[in-house]
């Protein structure tokens, strides 16, 4: 129940961002892409097994395509995509707050650079891929740094909870394992 609160609350930022900063992809302008729940959805998957990592991105990945990009499966492809190279990267990072930040950062960029890769494969995109970096992914990058550390403390919040409730539910257990060895 608490997975589906916080997910859904930054589901909701992340909509209510759109909202504010509408995508308009008719005129070459900046475009912020709010990218919490996949920062969010980054972060999480740095403690989750192999498969429930990647059936969080297909889950979200769906989501996503069905709710907001109206493109069938190719968010969905990518949040997969993307999920593979993070769950193996972040096998080799520390759990400090500084790399955490920079693997969400750095799969954002990725998320974006495959996205462009997939749109233009489809014919959904005419723009030209240093077009799509300076009007798309640079702004989105830019403003992700801040998010992220927002993100980051819901996180921690999240894992806080987790924790608490996983120790709340020990103390209650009748057997104690330590006492019999």
């Amino acid at each position: 129940m608490i997975h589906l609160l916080f997910f859904g609350a930054v589901f909701l930022f992340d909509l209510l961002l759109m909202t504010l900063l509408p995508i308009d992809f008719s005129s070459m302008r900046f475009v912020f892409i709010p990218s919490t729940m996949f920062i969010f959805m980054i972060y999480c998957a740095r403690t989750y097994s192999f498969k429930k990592s990647m059936l969080l991105a297909l889950g979200l990945g769906f989501l996503y395509d069905l709710l907001l990009f109206q493109q069938m499966f190719e968010l969905t492809l990518v949040y997969v995509t993307v999920m593979l190279v993070a769950k193996q990267w972040s096998n080799h990072l520390s759990e400090s707050m500084f790399e955490t930040i920079t693997l969400a950062l750095i799969t954002l960029f990725l998320k974006e650079w495959v996205l462009f890769v997939v749109l233009r494969l489809t014919l959904v995109t005419d723009w030209h891929f240093f077009d799509w970096m300076a009007y798309r992914v640079f702004p989105t990058l830019l403003l992700a740094i801040l998010l992220s550390v927002f993100v980051y403390g819901w996180y921690i919040t999240y894992n806080q909870i987790l924790l608490d409730m996983t120790s709340k539910i020990r103390r209650s257990e009748k057997l104690r394992w330590y006492q019999h060895k």
